[in-house]
């Protein structure tokens, strides 16, 4: 309940506090352009970087900037007695009342986000006032200008909604990727991946010579050897079961044992001999560098 707590009071500082703050500065819409690379991490909000959305997001920072607050909001467990059976003293505010207050918190801000952003009174008023005053002609604009100025209108609205759209989406998948390694799913994989083992463990066994399958299971019953880990143990012997299988398929049904034990042979010989030239041109290598 606490990690829960945790994540809902990332939400408002490092995603809406921070994004909010960013996107309003006017300098970083030069970023992506200068250096790509070290815009990597708010690849997500890109779209929003120009001189225009800059004065949106300024509006906004007002508001987000007293997010930082939601940090003093904490909840308290109960606290039981030495057995954890019998609670001494019942908080007024628990981890649950916390992270419900935290959610409908953050609901409420992206709310008042949208409704701040749909506020143009001012905004509409501003930019009816310079349309009047200034007649646009080519070559009278700036740079910052004439990107806001190629007859595509912006409404702040709509940037607002895209923008929490994008937070809500980057919220999950962080979210996701940060459940993979929690302790539930820990322990789910590892259950997967014994299962998938299983069946190779099986067929190790069926693989193993009578002695050598008893001294396996005396060494698991006495401790010294995992069950989970026979497939790893005897790699070797299972590499060497692939091997055969190939070659019989390569020789057909009506090879003989013989056959495929020559064969056999064969293969480890020339996987020794390949070993020994990469070994050779290694070692003649280094004598070039003087080593």
């Amino acid at each position: 309940m606490k990690r829960k707590e945790n994540c809902y009071k990332d939400y408002f500082i490092n995603y809406l506090r921070k994004y909010v703050a960013i996107l309003s500065n006017k300098k970083n819409k030069n970023i992506r352009k200068e250096n790509e690379e070290s815009f990597d991490n708010f690849s997500d909000f890109a779209d929003f970087l120009s001189a225009k959305n800059s004065k949106i997001f300024k509006k906004l920072k007002q508001f987000t900037n007293k997010l930082s607050l939601i940090k003093k909001l904490k909840g308290y467990n109960d606290i039981y007695d030495c057995e954890s059976k019998n609670i001494i003293d019942s908080s007024r505010f628990n981890y649950k009342n916390c992270n419900q207050l935290l959610k409908f918190l953050f609901i409420l801000s992206l709310n008042i986000i949208i409704e701040l952003a749909s506020d143009k009174k001012d905004e509409n008023q501003e930019e009816s006032d310079d349309e009047s005053e200034t007649k646009i002609t080519p070559g009278s604009l700036s740079d910052d200008e004439e990107e806001d100025s190629q007859g595509l209108i912006v409404e702040s609205d709509k940037v607002v909604l895209q923008f929490i759209r994008k937070i809500l989406e980057k919220i999950d998948r962080d979210r996701k990727q940060q459940d993979k390694y929690n302790a539930k799913n820990n322990i789910k994989e590892i259950k997967t991946r014994n299962e998938l083992n299983k069946d190779e463990n099986l067929r190790v066994m069926q693989l193993l010579d009578l002695e050598t399958r008893r001294l396996r299971n005396e060494q698991t019953k006495a401790g010294l050897k995992n069950y989970a880990d026979l497939s790893k143990d005897f790699e070797d012997v299972l590499e060497r079961d692939e091997d055969e299988q190939n070659v019989r398929a390569q020789l057909g049904a009506d090879a003989t044992d013989e056959q495929v034990e020559e064969a056999l042979k064969q293969r480890d010989i020339e996987r020794y001999e390949q070993t020994q030239i990469e070994v050779f041109n290694t070692a003649e290598g280094d004598d070039e560098m003087n080593i």
